[in-house]
């Protein structure tokens, strides 16, 4: 929160200091992309939608994970914040599978950390359900959540919905960040430095939120 604050107040002075958009601390076509000139940021129960572009299998989503999971601990409460796998090579549906029952399961929080160890630091081949599934029985899941968390028709239904927010939001590279259905970012847009990254998820919320001109 303190963070946000400090944005806030960064943006509340350029008027006074006569500054123009030149000047603001992160620059469209730059440090990110306009996707959309829609006046109304997208919302989620009233609150700005926050998304995060990743998969498991992503080298750099293992290396920016520290950082978001720090952002998210401060993120302002005005957010509504979500993750969309992206299957960029077939061995990543399983990947993007494996997220969303996390999700139904309600074990995101746990067995996410755990995924990105297995795959980047102990080099574990999960690319297949079946690994998968014996990977989530490992962490304490039973056959019977299993069933539950891999019904196939929820998750067919729930990696459309991904395609279209990757299309939405032109998610062509990860790890990103895409903001309120106006704005997009990702590590390489913020000089590979996740800390950077963050910071520009900052800014672009603010920006969401700012009076129409």
């Amino acid at each position: 929160m303190k963070r946000y604050v400090l944005i806030c107040l960064s943006l509340l002075w350029l008027p006074l200091l006569g500054w123009t958009q030149s000047s603001e601390p992160f620059q469209a076509g730059k440090d990110y992309q306009v996707i959309s000139t829609q006046k109304t940021p997208s919302m989620i129960d009233g609150n700005v939608e926050v998304v995060e572009f990743f998969n498991y299998g992503c080298p750099g989503c293992f290396f920016v994970e520290s950082a978001v999971k720090q952002w998210l601990l401060d993120a302002p409460e005005s957010i509504h914040f979500q993750r969309t796998p992206v299957v960029l090579t077939p061995q990543w549906r399983s990947y993007a599978r494996a997220y969303h029952a996390a999700q139904t399961l309600g074990m995101e929080e746990q067995l996410s950390p755990a995924l990105f160890a297995a795959i980047h630091e102990q080099k574990r081949n999960l690319t297949s359900d079946q690994a998968i599934i014996a990977f989530f029985m490992e962490q304490g899941v039973t056959a019977e959540q299993i069933e539950q968390a891999f019904d196939q028709q929820q998750l067919k239904a729930k990696l459309s919905a991904d395609i279209e927010k990757i299309r939405v939001y032109r998610a062509n590279a990860i790890p990103g960040f895409g903001v309120a259905g106006q704005y997009r970012t990702d590590l390489a847009m913020a000089k590979n430095d996740p800390q950077r990254m963050m910071e520009i998820v900052d800014f672009l919320i603010m920006q969401s939120q700012q009076p129409p001109s």
